[in-house]
C-alpha cells in the first residue's frame, strides 16, 4: 500500500440488512487527499488481508470518507471482518484514493445504472453530478431494486 493513512472509524450505519456504511476520519483533523467521483481506497484489515472499497461520499468533502460494506455470507475476509469486527473508534491504514473508474465530464446528461454494492462509486458520482460536475444537465431517479424483481 503507498504511502498509507491512519484514519479512524467514527461511525458505523446499517443501510440494509446487509450493508454497513463507515465513516472514516482523519486522526488530526487535517484534509484528507482529495478523489474524484468513482475512486476508492485500499483498507488493511489484518495481516494479508488488505481490500479496496469505492468512496461514496461527495468528492467536496474533505473531512472523511465513507465506504460502504455488504457482507458476503461465504467470506473468510474482508466484509466478514468489518461487519463482525470494526467498531468505531477503530484505526484502520487506508491506501490514498485511486480512480479506475472516473465519471467523465460531459454537458450531456448522465445515466447512473448499478445493481447490489455496485451502486456506492454511482452514489459519489450522483453527489457530483448535483453539484455541478462537468455542468452536466441533471435529474437524479433512484429506481428500488426491489421494482426488478
Amino acid at each position: 500500500m503507498h504511502d498509507p493513512m491512519t484514519l479512524r472509524v467514527t461511525a458505523i450505519f446499517w443501510e440494509t440488512e446487509t450493508v454497513k456504511r463507515f465513516e472514516l476520519r482523519p486522526l488530526d483533523g487535517t484534509p484528507l487527499p482529495p478523489f474524484t467521483p468513482g475512486a476508492h481506497v485500499g483498507v488493511e484489515l489484518g495481516p494479508n488481508l488488505f481490500r479496496s472499497y469505492s468512496l461514496m461520499n461527495s468528492p467536496r468533502e474533505r473531512h472523511r470518507y465513507e465506504i460502504g460494506v455488504a457482507l458476503d455470507r461465504n467470506s473468510q475476509g474482508g466484509s466478514r471482518y468489518c461487519h463482525e469486527r470494526l467498531r468505531p473508534g477503530d484505526l484502520l491504514s487506508v491506501s490514498p484514493p485511486r480512480n479506475t473508474f472516473p465519471l467523465a465530464a460531459s454537458e450531456a446528461p448522465a445515466l447512473l445504472i448499478g445493481g447490489g454494492i455496485g451502486v456506492t462509486p454511482l452514489i459519489s458520482m450522483a453527489h457530483a453530478l448535483s453539484a455541478g460536475f462537468g455542468n452536466s444537465r441533471t435529474s437524479i431517479s433512484v429506481i428500488p431494486g426491489h421494482a426488478f424483481r
